[in-house]
């Protein structure tokens, strides 16, 4: 797809014809890059049915060219204006017009499915205020399958050791594993993603000492803490010579009752207690805010971002559109305004 619309670009830019048509152009390949992203951003979170919607609307973009060829057959078409007009026109009309009749006809259907008399009205309204909120016989049966054996050999060695000091420290009470250690696709750059459960009562002192514990489970060479994505639980570790990025998050018991995925257990002194916990969590999947940042056990930046309109917006298709295109624009500059700090730090060194 990024080839085809860098050809498309190429186009677009090489084209003889009028602006208002390779305007269009432009439109349909944006169009059609963005519901794609969107929908890959949404799978990558967990979030099925919203992949499932992008892609559809992914695909209508796609048929764009067929639906303009369609729709310049259709007699008198033509003859409503100028080439000049109809043309561009009808080329935005190929891939907006069916975007929105799907997102009027999802609305639709929610409507529909959330009415008195429609069977399961009361969870599907459930579903609609949270997407990933379920039951906890729901919640067994996504616990997250044991990926431990597919670990390199690093990794794996890592698991071992974190296990093994939080077993030794009374003031820790369990151990748990998200992100890629529960979603696979585990290679040499991935990241470990802990949560250390800690007593309430040992919080603060454990919260004090988290680089002491930090050091003690191997070659720390960088570490500091998750402010600055909204997470000050979060200490963001560098482990080497072998580089090794190791997020380590700690909360108490309590904090459970929030997910924003549902982590796999590696230690528990309670095992019972903890799944109990996990398994009456009101969420499963990145959600739940709480001052900025989202209140679930999940670690590092999964837990810190923000709630754009792309991936969770349940309106017509062109409000989500336009959420993203405002996401990714806001992305581009707070990424330039870093860059010239960055410029700017180094010159004055």
């Amino acid at each position: 797809m990024l080839i085809a619309c860098v050809g498309a670009v190429g186009l677009i830019l090489t084209s003889p014809a009028p602006d208002a048509i390779r305007t269009a152009f432009g439109a349909t390949a944006l169009a059609w890059l963005a519901t794609a992203f969107t929908g890959y951003r949404a799978i990558r979170r967990g979030q099925v049915d919203v992949h499932r919607r992008w892609m559809i609307g992914c695909y209508l973009v796609t048929l764009a060219p067929i639906t303009f060829r369609a729709l310049i057959r259709i007699p008198g078409t033509m003859e409503l204006a100028s080439p000049m007009v109809m043309i561009p026109t009808l080329l935005w009309l190929s891939w907006a017009a069916p975007l929105l009749v799907y997102g009027g006809g999802v609305a639709l259907v929610r409507v529909i499915k959330r009415s008195a008399g429609f069977p399961g009205a009361r969870y599907v309204a459930r579903r609609e205020s949270n997407p990933h909120d379920c039951d906890p016989a729901l919640a067994r049966v996504l616990r997250a399958p044991d990926v431990s054996g597919t670990l390199p050999r690093l990794h794996q060695a890592f698991v071992e050791k974190v296990r093994t000091e939080v077993s030794r420290d009374p003031r820790l009470t369990a151990l748990l594993a998200g992100g890629s250690y529960i979603h696979g696709g585990f290679d040499r750059y991935s990241d470990l993603d802990f949560v250390v459960v800690v007593e309430s009562g040992g919080y603060p002192e454990v919260m004090a000492a988290r680089r002491q514990f930090a050091e003690s489970l191997g070659n720390l060479l960088s570490a500091f803490s998750g402010e600055h994505v909204g997470e000050p639980r979060l200490l963001i570790c560098l482990y080497g010579p072998a580089l090794l990025h190791v997020d380590l998050k700690f909360i108490v018991a309590d904090d459970l009752n929030r997910l924003v995925e549902r982590p796999t257990v590696l230690f528990a002194r309670d095992a019972a207690d903890i799944e109990a916990r996990l398994d009456a969590a009101s969420s499963i999947g990145p959600s739940a805010p709480r001052n900025g940042s989202n209140s679930g056990p999940g670690s590092g930046c999964t837990t810190a971002r923000p709630s754009w309109g792309a991936a969770n917006c349940s309106r017509p298709w062109g409000c989500s559109l336009f959420s993203a295109i405002r996401y990714w624009g806001r992305c581009f500059m707070q990424g330039r305004a870093a860059a010239a700090r960055d410029k700017a730090n180094g010159n004055a060194g």
